[in-house]
């Protein structure tokens, strides 16, 4: 029978990691928890509204509304995603947007100075008043003054 003798020598280039490393383990725990309690304060914190108001539309929010908001409160009584359509299709939803040309359009819905005097640049630049101009004049069938009514439909 051959004898065989196994000897084992611990390898002494590995090291652990955990102790090399604990400082960082460390510093990298103490941000995430600091972070996680930051979080948990800022949600409790109770946050500004804000609240607009005109002619009967309210809307309250944490973030400041976006066009669409506007225009969907502005007309509930009206088709929301048909307006949305017909002002992207005039101003890309751009309420200070101006046309060029003789007839100086004006506001989301591109309201012709021309041949609507009697709607003030405020009104035509504000999205609720021209909202609900805009409803007004479709509603008594005036649809066909917008270029883009029969794209929008």
């Amino acid at each position: 029978m051959n004898k065989h003798t196994y000897s084992y020598t611990p390898n002494k280039t590995i090291k652990k990691p955990i102790k090399k490393y604990w400082g960082w383990i460390l510093f990298y725990a103490v941000i995430a928890i600091s972070a996680y309690w930051a979080y948990q304060g800022y949600q409790s914190i109770p946050q500004p509204t804000l609240t607009i108001q005109t002619e009967e539309v309210i809307i309250k929010s944490t973030e400041a509304p976006t066009v669409e908001d506007l225009i969907i409160a502005s007309a509930p009584d009206y088709d929301s995603q048909l307006l949305i359509r017909l002002a992207f299709l005039e101003s890309s939803l751009n309420p200070d947007a101006v046309g060029d040309g003789f007839y100086n359009s004006r506001g989301l819905y591109q309201i012709s100075e021309h041949y609507h005097p009697q709607v003030s640049d405020e009104c035509a630049f504000d999205p609720v008043c021209s909202t609900q101009w805009t409803v007004r004049q479709l509603k008594a069938g005036n649809g066909h003054w917008w270029t883009q009514y029969h794209l929008a439909l």
